[in-house]
């Protein structure tokens, strides 16, 4: 029975540990992989001024709703990125110029 306890349990301690080590590390910049302290950080930042509440539920049901702040920043479609003309760039690389 305590193995049912105790091995999960440090299993996820070690996970969090090596979370802490690769982060201290910087592997990757802080913005692509943060420490588990500054995950934490924004949580707790987060509950209190009213961003998150305390009892939502994120499920595969209410993720999707969730509507992103800059949202509205980009076109509907991929379209405008894949044609050149309508970008105003006929050049794939270096300068851009009239077509």
């Amino acid at each position: 029975m305590l193995s049912r306890i105790v091995r999960p349990t440090a299993f996820c301690a070690g996970l969090v540990g090596l979370w802490w080590l690769v982060a201290a590390v910087e592997v990757w910049p802080p913005y692509l992989f943060p420490s588990p302290g500054s995950v934490f950080e924004a949580l707790r930042r987060n509950l209190e001024n009213g961003l998150i509440q305390e009892d939502e539920v994120m499920d595969r049901e209410t993720l999707p709703k969730v509507q992103m702040p800059n949202r509205n920043a980009f076109p509907a479609s991929d379209e405008i990125y894949m044609d050149m003309w309508k970008r105003g760039c006929i050049e794939t690389y270096g300068e851009c110029r009239d077509p």
